[in-house]
């Protein structure tokens, strides 16, 4: 699961969050050019969508996360994104060890 990526809203909202994260975390830089009427105002990170997740108090922002993590947390869905992932490797690892040996013991059965 990615980062809420672009978070999209009206010359209103735009203006909501900059002042909002001027006044709270100035550090988060990720605002888009003010829309003139309605498009992209912003584009975060994960680690940004965690601090947001936790902070954030307006309602456009609070419900692009919930649409984009559900219940969980920014910081629960990565988890869970990162143990499938490790999963999926682990399987693949496993799956290519048992094509080795079949692959071997091929090779054994040709060579006698």
């Amino acid at each position: 699961m990615a980062a809420i990526d672009k978070i999209y809203g009206s010359r209103a909202d735009w203006l909501a969050l900059k002042l909002w994260l001027q006044d709270n975390n100035p550090l988060i830089d990720r605002m888009g050019p003010q829309p003139e009427e309605h498009g992209m105002i912003a584009n975060f990170s994960l680690d940004q969508d965690i601090w947001l997740w936790e902070y954030c108090p307006l309602d456009f922002v609070k419900e692009r996360l919930k649409t984009q993590y559900g219940d969980r947390t920014p910081e629960e869905a990565f988890r869970e994104r990162e143990e499938v992932r490790n999963d999926t490797i682990y399987d693949l690892k496993d799956k290519i060890k048992e094509l080795e040996l079949l692959v071997s013991l091929y090779k054994t059965r040709l060579e006698s």
